[in-house]
């Protein structure tokens, strides 16, 4: 990664290691998900947690797309 700044790096990266995600275990029948809640009842899904082939080829459960978090 490139930065091209007349800022000092300190300030640049200031708090850069601060950020920690915060990811929710979702079950949705046989799936397991990991879901980063992103507010108002939804997720964006991070991750599926799944034996089953099928389940990672389903379109609407791909990562980064945004799901409900309430059922």
């Amino acid at each position: 990664m490139l930065m091209y700044t007349i800022l000092p790096i300190e300030e640049v990266l200031e708090g850069w290691d601060e950020f920690e995600p915060q990811y929710v275990e979702l079950r949705r029948g046989n799936i397991t998900m990991l879901v980063e809640p992103t507010g108002f009842g939804q997720g964006r899904i991070v991750r599926i947690i799944s034996s089953d082939a099928a389940s990672h080829l389903e379109p609407r459960l791909q990562p980064g797309c945004l799901i409900n978090l309430v059922p």
